[in-house]
């Protein structure tokens, strides 16, 4: 398919007895603009683009849903993943199928600029941060799950916070100790960032957290000198 630009593929398990199949999927391509996978219960079948290279500069979007039946999701989405090093644009809506282990190994992502995740654990935002050195904007739908502090404290530092990320949004910020250990990460080492907001949920109604969330953030060290720092709440934007 030498002229085809978009491709969408969507997966779904239809009933509790669904058995998947196992047949690879080849995807041959010279000009993709936009790859989109949305799968819905399993990923047994191995996507594999046959010149990863078709997809460079391109838009992926990719939606899954974790089955805990099926042990081949988290690798063959790692596997996808891998592939799509070359795009400039990333929205990965269900990073946990992948296993903690894989944020280390994680491709160099050269070319990304837009990287949009759902829920992300620690480990595996830290590992592609490392690997996206000209990352220009990040948004976070929300922290997965607690981690060690130690994990970011202790990191060395992205290329892209010191060089190339302008943006970082938090959504769903709970005024958690992880989370507000991540924005002391970002904040103390962001030497160009420009806009950094964070997004409390309608339902949470203890604000006196989120106020002392801000408190403590506004306490760090900050090495940029023009960014807006802001809160968007059922009060508004502060």
């Amino acid at each position: 398919m030498p002229l085809l630009e978009s491709f969408f593929m969507k997966q779904e398990a239809e009933s509790a007895s669904y058995k998947p199949s196992s047949c690879p999927i080849y995807v041959s391509a010279s000009h993709l603009k936009r790859f989109r996978y949305c799968a819905y219960g399993f990923i047994s079948q191995c996507i594999t683009l046959v010149d990863p290279l078709s997809a460079h500069n391109a838009f992926a979007d990719i939606t899954l849903w974790k089955c805990e039946k099926d042990t081949q999701t988290g690798l063959h989405a790692f596997l996808l993943l891998k592939q799509l090093n070359q795009v400039k644009y990333i929205k990965f809506e269900g990073s946990e199928v992948l296993p903690p282990s894989t944020g280390p190994i994680f491709p160099s992502f050269g070319m990304l600029k837009h990287l949009e995740l759902g829920l992300v654990a620690g480990e595996i935002l830290l590992g592609i941060l490392l690997k996206s050195p000209i990352l220009k904007t990040l948004i976070l739908k929300g922290l997965k799950s607690k981690f060690d502090k130690e994990l970011f404290s202790s990191a060395d530092v992205p290329e892209c916070l010191q060089n190339t990320l302008e943006v970082v949004k938090f959504g769903e910020v709970h005024g958690l100790e992880h989370e507000l250990w991540l924005a002391k990460f970002v904040m103390e080492n962001g030497l160009v960032l420009k806009r950094m907001s964070f997004s409390v949920p309608s339902w949470l109604g203890n604000f006196n957290v989120i106020e002392e969330f801000k408190e403590k953030l506004f306490s760090f060290k900050k090495p940029f000198s023009f960014a807006f720092v802001e809160f968007s709440s059922l009060r508004g934007v502060r």
